[in-house]
């Protein structure tokens, strides 16, 4: 899986560490597959997340009625990193590192 094919998914935790090593966000995709998200850099420095309109609402649910955050509405990869817009507002990641794993 690619970053852009997050697109259309649907978020349904994110969890930025407090020291800003990292963060993690469980996103559904639209073919019903559970994933993890994880951003960091290479070297352990701290990552930038900027949150731009960040709204968080618990009354967002999927096409199937499971409670998320909102939906992805697109991508964009950088040089620097990704972000993530959606029903949720902007979220921007700088982080030289990311990866996908199956969820639970």
């Amino acid at each position: 899986m690619n970053l852009n094919e997050l697109a259309g998914s649907y978020l349904l935790s994110m969890n930025h560490e407090q020291e800003s090593l990292c963060i993690e966000f469980v996103l559904l995709s639209e073919s019903g597959q559970k994933v993890k998200l994880f951003a960091h850099n290479k070297n352990t420095s701290p990552i930038l997340v900027e949150f731009v309109g960040l709204t968080l609402k618990a009354n967002f649910t999927t096409c199937d009625g499971v409670p998320s955050l909102g939906e992805v509405e697109s991508v964009e990869v950088t040089d620097s990193g990704f972000s993530l817009e959606g029903d949720m507002g902007f979220i921007n990641v700088f982080a030289d590192t990311w990866y996908f794993e199956n969820a639970l």
